[in-house]
């Protein structure tokens, strides 16, 4: 064989090798790379309004790097902190909603009950009659331990994703640094790194810009104002749940034909059925106008046209996505249907 053929296919063999360790060095941190990206989507705007003020000044360089780095930490801290405070309080009405499931149970699973309540009365017979010898002190014991094991466990573990929490929040405002001052260059490697002719390359990171901010500003965006705007009305009226329901709102407008509609809805039947006929018309008026009605105007304004996917595709490829990559998919599964849409309309104007 042509040793410059061996040279070739050994060289290619290499690239291959390297860019497989190098994707598994960076696979930990896809979730930086990925929300700081979408930040930025949003940052980058007011950030260049504001360099562009300064653009002739001698001191323009250290206020660029002053200005992204006061950018990400103001924007990231602005999403993260009270995402942390609702994470947490969307636990403790889950849980809640949980014990109300419960007694629920018990005060209608009056058969249930009765069948345990033999078989506890059978085993307290037994035991009763020496039928079966247990050792107390080696039971209590064992069951001492066992509850200790758990909550050093349960301490280590929530140590651990605090302390990667706010590593990764870390992560997140140091990326978004760069993506703002040097965001342009990074494109620049990442194009010249594809053998693809540049042209077509910017073509296609044109559209695939578009898409992706028409994506995250008309359906993200307007699912963000739904479930703020429901929280407030559920708040409002004192709806049991609030910030469970919000959650729920959040994902189901993203159901083509649902949406918002089937949560908020059926909340509203709860609570006539349950309290009061009169506020759940209140709360369906209230939604009805300011989540559904402004969906209808909000999505058709912030899109205008640009984007043509089906909302049908893009439902299932936000939730196959999150199936997939956990929280990531949230923006993965947008992103890779995207991709696909671009260069399929690429491969059809060559």
């Amino acid at each position: 064989m042509d040793s410059k053929k061996v040279k070739s296919y050994f060289f290619i063999v290499l690239v291959i090798i390297l860019l497989i360790l190098v994707i598994f060095i960076f696979e930990r941190f896809l979730t930086v790379f990925l929300w700081a990206a979408v930040f930025a989507v949003f940052v980058h705007p007011v950030y260049q309004l504001i360099i562009n003020r300064w653009k002739k000044t001698l001191v323009s360089t250290f206020l660029k790097h002053l200005i992204a780095g006061t950018l990400s930490i103001v924007f990231v801290l602005i999403i993260f902190i009270p995402m942390s405070y609702l994470v947490y309080q969307l636990v403790i009405e889950l849980k809640d909603f949980f014990n109300w499931f419960q007694e629920f149970l018990k005060s209608n699973s009056t058969t249930f009950l009765d069948n345990l309540n033999i078989k506890i009365s059978d085993w307290i017979y037994s035991v009763s009659s020496l039928k079966v010898k247990i050792d107390i002190q080696t039971q209590i014991i064992n069951l001492l331990e066992s509850q200790i094991k758990n909550l050093t466990s349960f301490i280590t573990s929530t140590l651990s994703k605090t302390v990667n929490f706010i590593t990764y929040l870390f992560f997140t405002i140091i990326t978004l640094y760069f993506y703002l001052t040097d965001g342009d260059v990074l494109l620049d490697y990442f194009k010249k790194a594809i053998p693809i002719d540049s042209s077509v390359l910017s073509i296609f990171f044109s559209k695939l810009t578009v898409i992706l901010k028409n994506i995250i500003k008309g359906y993200l965006l307007v699912a963000l104002y739904q479930a703020v705007v429901s929280f407030i009305i559920f708040s409002l009226f004192k709806t049991p749940n609030p910030v469970l329901f919000s959650f729920l709102i959040f994902f189901a407008s993203f159901i083509p034909m649902i949406g918002a509609t089937g949560v908020w809805l059926p909340v509203a039947i709860i609570v006539g059925l349950t309290e009061s006929w009169l506020k759940a018309i209140y709360i369906f008026l209230l939604c009805g106008i300011f989540i559904s009605t402004f969906d209808n105007l909000l999505r058709p304004l912030i899109l205008s046209g640009n984007i043509n996917l089906h909302p049908l595709l893009l439902f299932f490829a936000i939730i196959g996505g999150i199936m997939a990559f956990g929280f990531n998919g949230l923006i993965l599964g947008p992103l890779l249907l995207a991709l696909l849409y671009s260069s399929l309309e690429i491969f059809q104007s060559m």
